[in-house]
């Protein structure tokens, strides 16, 4: 359990908000409400809309800024902003952390005092953990001279800026989140120093509500943090009264831009055109690109370990080229396929033919294949109380299609599933492969996409599902309709053909309906 350390930050933030000097506000040793007991979370009104950016079609190897921004500010005109003091998280290994500044809300003296460091607790050092930054702001420096500015939004408070890392391996959209380790993150001061708010609640970047009980590592502050003294009005009154909206980057993957080996992009891929400007760019730098410098970067990645433009990948496409390697395929995160079993039978739901699966199972099983792996091969072996079966076909005309795969004839739990197309492509599965219990439709994937994307809808039982996508205007797109077994149902939706933006897609089955939220890419 992490307590705060960084007194520097509290001692300053707190010569501002009076009543913060001294205090111990971690989860460890909670504030104790004064007169009341406070409020549940949600019974406090909204104050502040606080919101971390959406930053689309960003590409690798460059830098990105995003914004933290306070979108509603809900106390009058004659109350403004005091200060704030924000944690925030992000992926170490996909983002590099280059600095942060005032946003234009706060600047040019607007906020007398603004920093920023690594990790929750300040300066630590080498200590810092990975991908966590603190950033604190205060209008008046305490130094003697009336601050004359009043902030009361909406606008810009912080920007971040990021160097985007060129690991080709990356997901499509690179999550920046607030996060709670004690009572003192991410709370923000009115600029007469009475009211402290804390977060209310906090939606995902696609609007979802994050719950404690869904995030064993995300947790909002307790009630426990309140403390409120009503007999004396000039006292700080902490409150929960802040929506927190989590954003992030949206990257251009390679998909859209490249193929695999082609580095001249003609199209043929992994041809001695494509070693001849590789082995260039090595003695003349990005001057031997001269078509497309981003997709040609992206092409140089051969040899599948995410790093572009390396001697490795020069010496496997010559590998390639020669006939003593074998290109490989480029992975395929749209198209998802789910597994499931009841104990007896394993089935897919696949948007795609299977060319080879391999199935991992907990205990001693002997699989048979069904109908649907019909004219495939199958080999399996229990080795350390494991049974590995792998299902595989040398004939191009053979796959597995979407129902049932293998019959199963005793008693095992399928712990994973590896699966790929005929041509290689490496398909997405799921983790968990026991039958929905409940009817609902998951996240699409990926998502914000470019093109196409996955909708999986968890169906219990047999029954009618009707599916459809809205735009946001309420404008339906495109529906589909049919009876479907019970499982895990995914649904490939191609969006190329119409404008980006946010659109609606909700499932109906058994009398019930759920709703997600897409984002549509360009």
């Amino acid at each position: 359990m992490y307590t705060r350390k960084h007194s520097g930050y509290l001692v300053t933030l707190g010569v501002v908000l009076l009543l913060l000097a001294g205090l111990n506000c971690s989860k460890d040793s909670p504030l104790t409400p004064v007169e009341k007991a406070p409020p549940k979370i949600g019974s406090s009104p909204t104050v502040l809309d606080i919101s971390i950016g959406i930053v689309l079609n960003q590409l690798q190897g460059h830098n990105a800024s995003v914004s933290i921004s306070l979108d509603s500010f809900s106390l009058g005109d004659s109350i403004g902003l005091g200060g704030f003091d924000f944690l925030v998280a992000y992926d170490a290994s996909a983002l590099i952390f280059i600095s942060a500044e005032p946003g234009a809300l706060i600047d040019n003296g607007k906020f007398e005092y603004f920093t920023y460091r690594f990790g929750p607790n300040g300066n630590c050092g080498d200590s810092c953990p990975s991908g966590m930054l603190r950033i604190v702001g205060m209008r008046e420096y305490n130094n003697g001279v009336i601050n004359p500015n009043h902030v009361a939004g909406p606008g810009e408070l912080v920007k971040l800026n990021f160097f985007i890392s060129n690991d080709r391996t990356l997901e499509c959209f690179l999550p920046i989140q607030f996060y709670w380790l004690d009572c003192g993150d991410n709370t923000v001061v009115n600029d007469q120093n009475t009211r402290l708010f804390l977060a209310k609640a906090a939606f995902d970047y696609n609007g979802y509500e994050l719950k404690t009980d869904h995030f064993s590592d995300y947790s909002l502050p307790a009630d426990s943090c309140l403390a409120s003294d009503t007999a004396n009005p000039s006292q700080t009154v902490w409150e929960h009264s802040i929506i927190y909206h989590n954003g992030g980057i949206q990257i251009i993957c390679d998909d859209p831009i490249d193929a695999r080996g082609d580095m001249n992009l003609n199209h043929i891929p992994n041809e001695i055109g494509d070693a001849m400007v590789l082995t260039n760019y090595f003695i003349n730098g990005y001057a031997a690109f001269t078509i497309n410098v981003e997709g040609q970067i992206a092409a140089s990645e051969v040899n599948g370990d995410g790093i572009a433009l390396s001697v490795a990948d020069l010496v496997y496409l010559i590998r390639i080229i020669v006939g003593d390697a074998l290109p490989l395929a480029k992975i395929s995160p749209d198209m998802v396929a789910q597994f499931s079993t009841d104990g007896q039978v394993v089935r897919v739901n696949t948007p795609t033919p299977i060319g080879a699966a391999l199935f991992v199972f907990d205990g001693q099983a002997y699989p048979a294949l069904a109908d649907a792996a019909n004219g495939m091969e199958i080999k399996y072996g229990f080795v350390n109380n494991e049974t590995r079966v792998l299902v595989y076909s040398m004939d191009r005309g053979r796959a597995i299609n979407s129902g049932d795969v293998l019959n199963i004839s005793d008693s095992a739990t399928l712990r994973s599933v590896e699966a790929a197309t005929y041509e290689g492509a490496i398909l997405a599965t799921n983790r968990s492969f026991q039958l929905p219990t409940e009817f609902g439709i998951q996240q699409n994937y990926p998502n914000p996409f470019n093109g196409t994307t996955t909708i999986i809808v968890a169906m219990p039982a047999s029954d009618t599902l009707n599916v459809t996508i809205r735009d946001i205007t309420g404008r339906q797109v495109i529906a589909w309709d049919g009876v479907f077994e019970a499982g895990y149902i995914p649904i490939v939706w191609g969006a190329s053909n119409l404008p980006a933006g946010i659109y609606l897609c909700t499932a109906t089955a058994f009398e019930k309906s759920a709703t997600i939220q897409m984002i549509l890419t360009k």
